[in-house]
């Protein structure tokens, strides 16, 4: 019998830590990004959503409070107003994470296993647009988008013969979404081009950083990132002897230090090819 109450006790530990990694997976699992920006402070808040239909929904009641509501700059809020808030919303609130160890009776219905979809073409359009498809799938009630198509030019009768494989994993719902690709405003930044720069810093890597493991992703030396901006900016980097010192400086300082002054200039470019 305690051989037995044993291996129940521990299946249970087992499950619970089974339903916590699930939980936490949902979570982990958004990546499509929402930035919301307060002109206040200049501070930015970043959201992950898993579904771009959720992320549009967010995007256009956004903008229609913004157009309704005149709220005055000043009021500010902090973090121990925000959690009691949360605190208080959470009593009136049921989050359902989905589980494949919590179903149901209800989720005999939901399916597991492969989807094969064709997306062959659009008819009726009032007007030609550059447009596409996202198909986003529900898993034990959350929306994830599995598929995006190519985006067709300017036809009022789009043609994309398109096939996907989408895995399936306690669901029941397929989304089509038909979205419009416009071109969005540019802000350029102030920005100075560095050809010789990025060379500099490229020949480099390609010395003494290809075997460095996380040679991007490791932050280099705010001194050293400092010293480099400096020599590099220093006579918009024209002169000989400019450029001779600021390559001496490359090999000198760490290699973490000179993939960070190039992940600088690339945020720099009037359209960043690196991003924070």
């Amino acid at each position: 019998a305690n051989s037995g109450n044993g291996g129940f006790r521990s299946g249970e530990k087992y499950r619970r830590k089974l339903a916590d990694l699930e939980s936490q997976l949902v979570l982990a699992t958004p990546n499509l990004v929402l930035r919301l920006g307060n002109k206040a402070n200049n501070k930015t808040i970043t959201f992950f959503l898993s579904s771009d239909f959720e992320r549009m929904q967010w995007i256009d009641s956004i903008s229609s409070l913004k157009q309704k509501c005149n709220l005055p700059g000043a009021n500010t809020i902090n973090s121990l107003e925000v959690t009691a808030f949360i605190v208080a919303m959470q009593k009136g609130m049921k989050t359902e994470m989905g589980s494949y160890l919590m179903r149901n009776t209800n989720d005999e219905s939901l399916l597991v296993g492969d989807l094969y979809m064709g997306v062959q073409g659009l008819e009726g359009l009032e007007q030609a647009g550059d447009l596409y498809i996202c198909v986003e799938v529900d898993s034990y009630g959350h929306y994830f988008r599995k598929a995006t198509t190519k985006i067709i030019c300017r036809s009022p009768t789009p043609l994309w013969n398109e096939s996907f494989m989408l895995e399936l994993e306690g669901s029941q719902n397929v989304r089509i979404l038909l979205y419009e690709d416009k071109e969005r405003p540019l802000l350029r930044a102030k920005h100075i081009l560095k050809v010789a720069a990025y060379s500099a810093c490229i020949r480099e890597v390609e010395r003494r950083g290809m075997l460095e493991v996380g040679c991007y992703r490791v932050s280099g030396s705010a001194s050293d990132l400092a010293k480099l901006k400096k020599a590099f900016e220093s006579g918009e980097y024209t002169a000989l002897m400019d450029a001779y010192e600021a390559e001496q400086l490359l090999r000198e300082v760490d290699i973490h230090s000179v993939t960070g002054i190039l992940k600088t200039f690339l945020r720099e470019l009037p359209e960043a090819l690196f991003t924070d």
